[in-house]
């Protein structure tokens, strides 16, 4: 199997981290003009997203034998179903008709999604690939990584705003060491790779990233930005742009070059999801942690509330390098 190199998938993948780090500071700067101009904000970007897609040069599967419709309806409808129940759960209580409804949907669909895919002639996630214990590995490892970063990108600024006063703008703006540290580190990472192979960085990355999530959930109420969350930050940043060009670089090793760009959406389709799922499940854990205080909480019980998700974090983090240990980089790849 002809090993891929690094370069592209860590540039795309860099570039993935930053956007989701450069959101709050985008998105706080439209919501101190106003709250709307957020929603209009999508118009550009998607009539770039269409120019630049007729630039794309055209690639095909020659085994392919149509869309995976099926798949595709039924994999919405699960993650969908899972997703609102878990959050509606906390408004409407786990017994509510409508939340066992989308939960029982959404296990369902899954599951038929599960049973759709080994049968299907072309399906749109080849449970094959899941052979490859890299690529199983680095799939997990994605998803409890960036589960744990989309969470606490997602709270971390709801606590900027409502607790520690910052100003939309200023919350986005505190994200800023962690965008310019992937952008700057991300050719440097993609040396490590190089040098040391895939395993040993998806064994510290994740570990430093645990640390930047504990450390941002040590701050209490006030104090000066560069004491209290710039820490966290900046370890956090540091360990996510050591796990991007080893994570991104195992996936594509791990299947033919044949299914590269099967590989490469399955991943970014994981990323995406482990946001969604995250933010549902640890949603609960603020909630249970407010308690009474749900609808308007104090900042003292919002503080405990994020406290808890990082260390949630903290821990999905380390189940992350369990999945390093257990999954990747046993068996070297072989090259042509």
């Amino acid at each position: 199997m002809r090993c891929f190199s690094p370069t592209p998938q860590v540039k795309k993948y860099g570039f993935s981290g930053v956007t989701t780090a450069i959101g709050p500071l985008l998105g706080g700067w439209l919501v101190g003009h106003s709250w709307r101009w957020a929603f209009f904000l999508n118009v550009p970007l998607a009539a770039i997203v269409l120019i630049l897609v007729t630039k794309v040069p055209e690639s095909r599967n020659p085994d392919a034998r149509g869309l995976d419709v099926a798949g595709s309806v039924l994999v919405t409808l699960g993650l969908g179903g899972i997703v609102f129940g878990l959050i509606e759960s906390s408004r409407r209580g786990w017994g509510d008709p409508a939340v066992l409804v989308a939960l029982a949907v959404g296990v369902v669909g899954l599951v038929s999604f599960v049973i759709v895919e080994r049968r299907a002639a072309s399906p749109m996630l080849p449970l094959s690939l899941f052979r490859s214990a890299d690529f199983t590995g680095a799939n997990m490892l994605t998803l409890f990584l960036y589960g744990a970063l989309s969470c606490v990108f997602f709270f971390l600024p709801l606590n900027l705003i409502q607790v520690q006063g910052y100003s939309p703008l200023q919350a986005g703006a505190s994200l800023l060491p962690f965008i310019v540290i992937l952008f700057v580190l991300s050719r440097w990472s993609g040396g490590l790779v190089e040098r040391f192979g895939s395993r040993r960085p998806l064994l510290i990355g994740p570990a430093v990233a645990a640390v930047g999530f504990f450390l941002l959930g040590l701050p209490g109420i006030g104090g000066s930005y560069w004491t209290t969350f710039f820490p966290g930050i900046l370890v956090l940043g540091l360990g996510m742009a050591v796990s991007i060009a080893p994570l991104t670089t195992t996936v594509m090793n791990a299947v033919g070059e044949r299914n590269a760009g099967i590989a490469s959406g399955v991943n970014n389709a994981v990323s995406r999801a482990a946001g969604l799922l995250s933010i549902a499940i640890l949603g609960l854990l603020l909630s249970s942690v407010l308690g009474k205080e749900l609808e308007h909480p104090s900042p003292d019980a919002f503080v405990a509330g994020f406290r808890a998700i990082a260390l949630a974090s903290v821990a999905l983090a380390l189940v992350s390098v369990l999945c390093t240990w257990i999954w990747i980089g046993k068996r070297p790849v072989p090259s042509s």
